[in-house]
């Protein structure tokens, strides 16, 4: 009797035993995995803040719901950001001309665009507008822009420019007569340093281009991928609608109508 009642009992233990296990696991077990994405970029105000706020960060959260994907953040500069992504040492990063990073990959669409200002002094240079010059005589005058933006070649111009460190730097090379037209994107030229120069002297700003940037991924297996996936997801949230929708919140961002529209 006492035999019977110990098996008994012991199995009744071990089986409440094996359940509590079990529950505990599934409780501690997490609901979603999520794939981690490291991401390089620079710093550019009111797209990539470093509280990870920002279009291009509201745009990257579109594409890859946050439920399925954590982001692995680090800021650095636009250069840095290009090697580490053609050095495999980053999965994704943004501001990609097509003439950026040859041995990264790129998404199929661009998600802006680049707004190049020329800044000179009219005077100067005896001009009135660039409007009605084209692209190609540019290669007449000195020109800079800033480190690694590569603004010459995008553009198509054969003429090298001098590269600068800052766009305050720039601005500051045209006021002093060292070069004679800056080129410079327009998000740049919005921080104080830089207007606090702008507004020494009677310096013009003018759009003459602007230049289709993409997000780019490492050339490796896990790159592959998320580049297939990146262009799989950007045509359904075409087709549904999203992606216009998010473009109409997102005025700051251009791209052209026929790429987001249903």
């Amino acid at each position: 009797m006492d035999k019977l009642w110990l098996r008994s009992f012991c199995r009744n233990f071990c089986g409440r035993l094996c359940w509590a296990y079990l529950l505990c696991n599934v409780a501690l077990a997490p609901v979603h995995a999520t794939q981690q994405i490291h991401v390089v970029t620079a710093a550019w105000s009111g797209f990539t803040n470093e509280d990870l706020s920002g279009s291009y960060f509201d745009y990257l959260r579109l594409v890859l719901p946050p439920e399925q994907y954590s982001l692995q953040v680090e800021f650095s500069n636009f250069g840095r950001a290009i090697a580490a992504i053609e050095k495999q040492q980053a999965d994704l990063t943004f501001g990609l001309t097509p003439k950026d990073a040859p041995k990264a990959l790129r998404a199929n669409l661009p998600y802006d665009s680049d707004r190049v200002i020329a800044i000179y002094l009219p005077e100067v240079q005896g001009i009135t507008s660039l409007k009605n010059m084209s692209v190609q005589s540019l290669n007449g005058f000195r020109l800079a822009w800033d480190l690694a933006y590569n603004y010459g070649e995008a553009i198509g111009l054969s003429s090298d420019g001098y590269q600068v460190a800052s766009p305050e730097q720039g601005v500051s090379l045209v006021i002093n007569h060292r070069i004679d037209i800056y080129l410079a994107e327009l998000g740049d030229l919005r921080s104080d340093k830089v207007q606090a120069v702008l507004k020494k002297t009677a310096v013009r700003q003018e759009e003459i281009h602007q230049i289709p940037v993409f997000v780019g991924f490492a050339n490796n297996a896990k790159g592959q991928a998320l580049k297939k996936l990146w262009d799989e997801r950007l045509l359904e949230l075409k087709n549904n609608g999203q992606l216009a929708e998010f473009y109409q919140s997102h005025p700051q961002m251009r791209v052209a109508e026929d790429l987001i529209k249903p």
